[in-house]
């Protein structure tokens, strides 16, 4: 009787290296072979004590420091230069990905295949030739290939990566919640079992969840899962959330206020004479404190990217006014941070830091295009214009990979990258032209996700992306029913990356509710 098959042999695999990093075309090797992967991950040390019946029991189990992965790639000499080579002799990293599949297409195509692995930053650390040349000969001698062997030691971290499968969810309180979504965050901290330090914890096993308010006399809600988006309850009961009747929430972020606190903020999405807006919660959204008052102004947080906290002591803010607050005791006090004048009725949509130093803010106007893009190395000190922009147009969504990697997204869906930190751009093509871009995240140089939506027959499609090799090529993936009516803001307005085989999105009105879009493999747990 014939099988499903489930498990792959060396035959199902291809091997990929990029030449010159992240972001450049993988190249496949298909005369290559990877052997011989260790990936350390630390000694275990037990410490015994001994019991009153003369036995002995564990005192402390504790785990060393991972160590780098090493491996072997072997191929045959060719009449050219190969990678590995080049990367030798320049003492250069080269990517190394493989990929499995049962039922690939293009084998040459990295996005053909149904399993990824990521070997990140490999330098080769020792090169081995075999059968370099012979001229003795005996009667019946066959030739053999001559073998290189390249000795490679790696980032101790190698993402294994699956095909992603759509499942939704829909949010309700008393009935389905119409009003779109606006931005979505987790509170969850990691955690093993047996550690001592409360029950076992995977990431996103705790979202959060906002919504636009209705109008009129009704409050804008929030929403909890605490079991990995498969359900969302309400808060708390309606007249406890942050903001007044009518009032929409924009962004929100969660970080730890101690070893057991965690505390959400909210940033108000509607402008009122009460002035700019925040409020927090540390009881997961129960209770909410009176607004903190950012500025007096009739200022608003415009976009799901508005608030980003790295911990409680480094949380930025940026608005519609196109200025830029930043807080350093959990969103108590503000300060502004004088960002530069922007033209006449620019907005700042989205903040994003890579650490406590480098950041950037990005906005313009929608209705006559224009871009207001800004930057720091100084953690909001000093804030400057960038000195240059991908192209005359809003910019919607920014990830801050490192002191000069940089990717934009824009109001008219194209996503644009930059080497230098700002001074040139290049447009990254993607597989589906996007009428707007909510949203881009990077976990690291290599795996990240964006969204937004695109034309269909209808209202417009929901969109989400997805990157494996640093942003060159992107899986994408669509939800099948489009939106009720056109979008309000864009279509998709926000995502969180969990990492790199877990993404979860929020929409706006798709089959009378707004959802949760959860991407994760089959089968994952």
């Amino acid at each position: 009787m014939a099988t499903v098959q489930e498990y792959f042999n060396e035959f199902d695999g291809m091997i990929f290296v990029q030449k010159d990093g992240p972001n450049t075309i993988p190249e496949p090797m298909a005369c290559a072979t990877i052997d011989g992967v260790d990936q350390p991950q630390g000694d275990v040390t037990r410490r015994f004590c001994r019991t009153a019946d003369g036995g002995i029991k564990t005192a402390k189990t504790s785990q060393g420091t991972q160590s780098s992965t090493t491996l072997d790639v072997t191929l045959w000499k060719m009449k050219r230069r190969d990678p590995f080579q080049r990367a030798m002799e320049r003492r250069c990293m080269i990517p190394i990905y493989v990929a499995h599949g049962l039922c690939t297409g293009r084998q040459d195509n990295i996005l053909s295949w149904d399993e990824y692995e990521i070997y990140q930053d490999p330098y080769v650390t020792s090169k081995a030739k075999s059968n370099l040349a012979r001229g003795q000969r005996e009667e019946g001698d066959t030739a053999e290939m001559v073998g290189l062997t390249y000795s490679m030691s790696a980032d101790p971290t190698v993402h294994e990566l699956y095909k992603l499968v759509t499942t939704t969810t829909t949010v309700s309180a008393t009935v389905a919640e119409a009003e779109p979504l606006r931005d979505i965050t987790t509170c969850t901290v990691p955690r093993c079992p047996l550690t001592g330090c409360g029950a076992p914890q995977e990431p996103c096993d705790e979202i959060h969840i906002i919504a636009d308010s209705p109008g009129g006399t009704y409050m804008a809600l929030g929403y909890e899962s605490t079991d990995n988006a498969a359900a969302f309850a309400v808060w708390g009961i309606h007249a406890a959330m942050p903001f007044a009747a009518a009032e929409d929430m924009a962004s929100i972020v969660c970080f730890m206020m101690d070893d057991t606190t965690e505390r959400l903020l909210v940033a108000c999405g509607t402008t009122a004479g009460a002035g700019l807006r925040v409020s927090y919660s540390d009881d997961g959204g129960a209770t909410w404190a009176a607004d903190v008052v950012v500025s007096a102004g009739a200022d608003y947080a415009v976009h799901g990217g508005a608030l980003f906290a790295l911990d409680y002591r480094h949380i930025w803010l940026c608005t519609e006014f196109a200025d830029v607050y930043f807080s350093n005791d959990g969103g108590l006090t503000w300060t502004d941070q004088n960002a530069p004048a922007p033209a006449a009725d620019e907005q700042l949509f989205y903040i994003h830091f890579i650490d406590a130093q480098f950041g950037w803010a990005v906005g313009g106007f929608r209705t006559t295009p224009t871009g207001y893009l800004i930057q720091t190395t100084d953690g909001g000190e000093h804030w400057a214009m960038a000195t240059s922009e991908p192209q005359v147009e809003l910019g919607t969504c920014v990830a801050v990979l490192d002191a000069q990697n940089v990717w934009i997204g824009m109001d008219d869906g194209t996503l644009w990258y930059t080497q230098d930190w700002g001074t040139t751009w290049t447009q990254r093509t993607l597989p589906s032209t996007l009428t707007n871009m909510a949203d881009v995240q990077f976990i690291d140089h290599y795996v990240g996700a964006l969204c937004g939506w695109k034309a269909g027959t209808g209202n417009g499609v929901a969109t989400v992306m997805r990157t494996i090799d640093g942003g060159y090529t992107w899986e994408e993936y669509n939800l099948a029913t489009e939106f009720d009516a056109g979008p309000e803001y864009m279509g998709v307005n926000a995502l969180l990356l969990c990492d790199v085989n877990e993404i979860h999105a929020v929409t706006e009105d798709i089959g009378t509710s707004s959802l949760v879009w959860t991407l994760k493999p089959a089968g994952w747990s």
